[in-house]
This record gives structure tokens, C-alpha cells and sequence, in this order.
């Protein structure tokens, strides 16, 4: 039963990390303006959780697992046992009130033999009844165990999809900033090569410059604004992902708060030893491993199967995963580590470019730089925010993996 399970869950968490395309579709005759939605990263996975389809969906799934009664199966078939023995009992007490009413007369004897016999023959058939009862009784017990195993499994399955939603939805949510980012950069690109097409056209005019050099540029731009076009759409296939992950229409606008940042009492308050030892604890990875070998071992004893390489191959995946899991967590830690004296670079880098770019502003303002240059400092300070701003979401990114490699979330295979 396992296995369905298993199947139908990754249907619904792939339904629910991707929109639709007709989701994205609309008719000529639609003219409503879309629906507004704002979206903060501190409120997404909650969102998720409430509104997500595919959320509603397992959350059913397994309703319907936790409330399946494994005695109602059986009912009839005790009821047909009970009325079969009670039917043979009570011929049996027939026959031994007719025995005990031939009485040892000579001449009932070959009777009395006959009724002996036939009594001995529903003794027999009671007696088979009664330990296919006990046998029903055992298959009831052996059920019941299989259904508290189906129901734990479907739990912790169930629970892993929904948090791989609410993880992609975060995901999807720092993606949408990320592209922010780079969409800025772009368009100050644009008017960075802009500026350069102009000159170098008053420098073609002047004969100082060839004609070739100007198509070069031009031909920069045009590249620029495809792809820029390209980050439009990216753009715009997120913000459907998005809203369909919160359980919204495809076509809702939203409207996304900033990204919070890791605070420095957040980066202190890691403690590898302990947060690893949760992280084992909680890890789907290792249930996962754990149920698979068991499964094929339960296949192997009960004759389901005679191959014993796949429960040996079973029991040493199980056996690898902790330390699988250990590997993986050491480098998120790490990688926290890393992102962190990142943006502390990036900060310094920032507060630098902001006291050159002070100073250039005071040149331009007293005429000893030229307008040129001067956008050209604020190109370059914007540049170092932009870093800045990239460092900070990538640090949380890798605080947001962490924390969510704590709860068991956490892919092994990298």
C-alpha cells in the first residue's frame, strides 16, 4: 500500500510546484483586473500551508488513510465463521441428545455408530472453523500493524511534501528578488552602454572613431534589451508560480515584501553539535532509507520475494544515510559560514564605494568632474549595492537551507 501512496504523493507535489499551463491561459473575453496579493517571506510558508491546493489535497490523502477501519473488512467474514460454527454446534448437540437417547440397546447399535460418525465429521469441520477464526483473528492483528505502518508512512510522506512546497515556494519568493537584482543591473547597462553610444556617435561624426565601432555597440544593445525581455518573462513565469504555490490564480498580481536579513544573534545562535543532532532526528532521508530496508526485509521473510541482494542493498543504503545526512549538513553550516564573511566583504566594499562616490558627488558639484564620469561613479557605486543586496540573499538563502535541513528537509544526493 506503501508504494501507491508514495506514487500519488510526488504527482500531487509535482502538481503543486509547477503552475498549470492553463492556469497562465486567458480568453479574449476576460477583462477583469487581476486580483493584488501581498506576499511576506515570514508569512509564505504559513500561506502555503493554508491556501496550497496540493496541500488541501495530502492533507485528505491522509485523512482518509488515518480514518480507514481495518475491522470493517472483517465483519462478514466473522459473521459468516460465527453462523457456520453455530450452525455445527448446534447439529452436534442434536446428534448427542439422539445418541443419548438410543441408550445402550443392542439393537441402536449400528445407529448409534452411524450418529457417532457424523458427529466426529462436524467435529472435525467445527474444529477447522474454529482455527480459521483464529486465523482471521491473527490476519485482523497482522492488518491492524500494516495500517499503523501505512498510517505512519503516509504521515511523515505527506508532512515532507508539504514542506518541499512551502521550501519551493520560499525559494520561488528569494528568486523573484534575485531577478529584481539582476534586472537593475541590466538597466543600468543600458544606460551605461547608452551613454557610450552617444559619444562614440559624436566621435564617428568627428571622424575620430569608424562606423563598425558604432554597429558593435548597437549591436550590444540590442542584445541588452533581448535580454532584458528574457528577464520579463522569467519574471512573469515566477510570479505564476508563486501565486499558484500560495493556492492563488495564476493571473494574481503580487506584491512582495523585502527579504528579511540574518541577524547576527541568528548566526550566533547556531551550535552545530546540537542543530545536527536534530537534524538526524528529524531527517525524511533516513526514515525513508530505514522504511525501504524494512519493507524489502518484510518481502524477503514473508516470501514476497526471494532476491536477498535487494534487502542487502536495501539495509546499506539505510546504513550510508546518516552519514549521507552528516556530509550534507556540515557543508550548509559551512556554506552559512561562507556567505556570511561574503557580505561582510560586500558591506565593506559598500561603505567604501559610498564615501568615493560622497567625494565624486562633491567634484561634480564644484565643476572638477564631468558629468560622464560622474555617472560613471554612480554606476559603479550602484554596482557595489547591488553586490551588497546579492550577498545578503544569499546568505539568507543558505540560512533558510540550514534551517529547514534541522526540520529533516534536505537533499543527500548533491
Amino acid at each position: 500500500m506503501k508504494q501507491p501512496i508514495a506514487l500519488a504523493l510526488t504527482a500531487v507535489l509535482a502538481a503543486g510546484l509547477c503552475a498549470p499551463a492553463s492556469a497562465a491561459n486567458t480568453t479574449a473575453a476576460q477583462t477583469t483586473t487581476p486580483a493584488v496579493k501581498t506576499l511576506r517571506f515570514d508569512e509564505l510558508e504559513r500561506t502555503v500551508r493554508e491556501n496550497n491546493l496540493s496541500v488541501k489535497a495530502l492533507t485528505q490523502q491522509l485523512k482518509s488513510v488515518e480514518e480507514t477501519k481495518v475491522s470493517t473488512s472483517y465483519d462478514n467474514q466473522y459473521f459468516t465463521l460465527e453462523q457456520q460454527m453455530s450452525q455445527y454446534q448446534a447439529q452436534i448437540n442434536e446428534l448427542d441428545a439422539a445418541i443419548s437417547a438410543l441408550g445402550t440397546d443392542a439393537a441402536n447399535d449400528a445407529l448409534c455408530k452411524t450418529l457417532i460418525a457424523q458427529r466426529s465429521a462436524l467435529q472435525g469441520s467445527l474444529r477447522a472453523l474454529q482455527v480459521s477464526y483464529g486465523d482471521l483473528k491473527d490476519s485482523e492483528d497482522n492488518a491492524a500493524d500494516k495500517h499503523k505502518d501505512t498510517v505512519t508512512a503516509t504521515q511523515r510522506q505527506v508532512a515532507n511534501a508539504a514542506d518541499l512546497l512551502c521550501f519551493g515556494a520560499q525559494n520561488t519568493f528569494v528568486s523573484l528578488h534575485t531577478l529584481a537584482v539582476s534586472q537593475s543591473e541590466m538597466t543600468c547597462s543600458l544606460a551605461e552602454l547608452d551613454r557610450s553610444i552617444a559619444i562614440l556617435r559624436a566621435q564617428v561624426r568627428r571622424g575620430m572613431a569608424g562606423a563598425l565601432d558604432l554597429l558593435a555597440l548597437q549591436s550590444q544593445r540590442e542584445t541588452l534589451l533581448a535580454n532584458q525581455k528574457t528577464l520579463e518573462v522569467q519574471r512573469a513565469n515566477l510570479q505564476n508560480s508563486l501565486a499558484v504555490q500560495c493556492g492563488l490564480g495564476a493571473d494574481t498580481k503580487l506584491e512582495l515584501t523585502a527579504l528579511p536579513e540574518v541577524t547576527a544573534e541568528q548566526l550566533a545562535a547556531m551550535n552545530y553539535d546540537q542543530d545536527l543532532a536534530e537534524a538526524l532526528k528529524n531527517s525524511y532521508s533516513i526514515w525513508a532509507k530505514q522504511d525501504a530496508a524494512q519493507q524489502a526485509s518484510d518481502d524477503y521473510e514473508n516470501d514476497v520475494t526471494d532476491n536477498i541482494y535487494a534487502y542487502e542493498a536495501a539495509k546499506i543504503t539505510a546504513q550510508a544515510e546518516p552519514d549521507n545526512v552528516k556530509t550534507a549538513f556540515r557543508q550548509l553550516y559551512n556554506a552559512v559560514r561562507d556567505k556570511k564573511s561574503a557580505l561582510d566583504a560586500a558591506n565593506a566594499d559598500a561603505a567604501q564605494g559610498s564615501k568615493t562616490f560622497a567625494s565624486k558627488q562633491v567634484q561634480y558639484t564644484r565643476g572638477a568632474l564631468s558629468k560622464n564620469d560622474y555617472l560613471q561613479a554612480q554606476d559603479t557605486f550602484a554596482a557595489l549595492e547591488r553586490a551588497q543586496t546579492n550577498a545578503k540573499i544569499n546568505l539568507l538563502t543558505a540560512y533558510n537551507q540550514y534551517n529547514w535541513a534541522k526540520r529533516g528537509v534536505m537533499n543527500t544526493n548533491a
